[in-house]
């Protein structure tokens, strides 16, 4: 605990992105200086928000350390990518999946396309996301995205989506 910390342990969506962003800015306007701290336990939710998030974390000058402390799953782990620092807990565990879209109501083949497009889409730019994170390629990240890999701290460690696997008392 830092004194400069946001906390994440709600679903992904516009509303706890947005919350945590502003909490961000505003630890970032009182003093530049000084990393910021997200204490991350979430098991993803909607992958947009988590997108834009890491967009706006990355093309900022916000110094950013994430510590998940119980997981990071789904979308999550776009969260935990937007951080120049990343670490967890030797208890934390992850989830790697495909992006899903939910159809809502698509009546035609021609909408069961596009519903495809955008996640095809999705897909990519989640494989896409980690593989900058973890310096590996986008094949492997798919590989491992396609299979639904469940993983602990060491082993995200050892993928690349983690620096350090801390003891948090």
């Amino acid at each position: 605990v830092t004194g400069r910390d946001v906390i994440l342990w709600d679903p992904i969506t516009g509303a706890s992105i947005t919350r945590v962003a502003k909490e961000i800015i505003r630890f970032y306007e009182i003093d530049n200086s000084k990393p910021i701290h997200l204490l991350l336990a979430s098991d993803g939710g909607l992958l947009l928000p988590a997108i834009a998030f890491y967009e706006f974390i990355t093309h900022s000058k916000i110094s950013l350390t994430v510590t998940v402390l119980e997981g990071a799953d789904s979308s999550a782990i776009i969260v935990l990518c937007a951080g120049r620092w990343r670490q967890a807990t030797s208890r934390a565990g992850f989830l790697l999946h495909p992006p899903s879209l939910s159809p809502g109501g698509v009546q035609t083949a021609e909408e069961l396309k596009l519903q495809t497009k955008i996640a095809e889409r999705e897909e990519r730019r989640y494989c896409s996301i980690i593989a900058d994170t973890t310096k590996k390629s986008i094949d492997e990240i798919n590989q491992l995205v396609v299979v639904e890999t469940i993983c602990n701290a060491a082993k995200a460690k050892e993928l690349g989506l983690l620096n350090e696997v801390i003891d948090f008392p």
